[in-house]
C-alpha cells in the first residue's frame, strides 16, 4: 500500500539485528507487531498497528491513532473507512 501509494504513512525497518520482523506480543490485550517496523503520518506522528492473537476476522490488522483503535481493514480486504478518514486528515494536517 505505501510503496504503491495508495496510503501516506511512511514507514521506518529496522534491520540492524537481523534480516527479519521481530514479532512481539502486547501484554495488555495480546496482540502482536512487528517491533522493528514503525508507520508513521507525514507530520512525523507515530501510528501503531497490531494484529489480535487468534483473530478470527479476515483482516484483523488494527491501528490505532489519538488514542482510538481502529481497523485499517473492512470485511472485505478494502482499507476501511476509519483508515480512509484518518488519511484525509493526516494529509490535511501535513
Amino acid at each position: 500500500m505505501i510503496e504503491d501509494g495508495l496510503c501516506q504513512l511512511s514507514f521506518d525497518y529496522d534491520t540492524s539485528e537481523d534480516d527479519g520482523f521481530r514479532v512481539h506480543q502486547l501484554r495488555e490485550c495480546g496482540g502482536i507487531y512487528s517491533a522493528n517496523l514503525r508507520f508513521y503520518t507525514p507530520a512525523g506522528d507515530e501510528v501503531e498497528m497490531n494484529s489480535p492473537l487468534n483473530s478470527r476476522q479476515s483482516w484483523p490488522l488494527l491501528f490505532y491513532y489519538n488514542g482510538e483503535e481502529h481497523p485499517v481493514f473492512d470485511e472485505d480486504g478494502a482499507l476501511s473507512d476509519e483508515f480512509n478518514k484518518c488519511e484525509e486528515g493526516w494529509c490535511e494536517s501535513h
